[in-house]
């Protein structure tokens, strides 16, 4: 059996409300310790991605990080 580490985190397009809305509900999720939740949100904003902005999303220079996430729902 070959195991594989899981790809890494999507992040959201800075000026999609829903993208960013699937990050928090995942950031939610994972500073409760619900991480099968926070995978849940991996995929729903995978699919997000794909499927409303184009097969490759946004361009990485909309997309914000975690920490840019963080710094945005404190604000608000």
């Amino acid at each position: 059996m070959n195991l594989t580490l899981p790809s890494s985190e999507p992040d959201p397009v800075a000026s999609c409300r829903d993208c960013l809305g699937i990050a928090v509900t995942r950031a939610n999720a994972r500073s409760v310790g619900d991480y099968s939740k926070a995978s849940d949100a991996n995929v729903d904003l995978r699919v997000h991605l794909r499927e409303g902005h184009g097969e490759a999303g946004s361009a990485d220079a909309d997309r914000l990080t975690d920490g840019e996430l963080r710094s945005t729902v404190r604000a608000e």
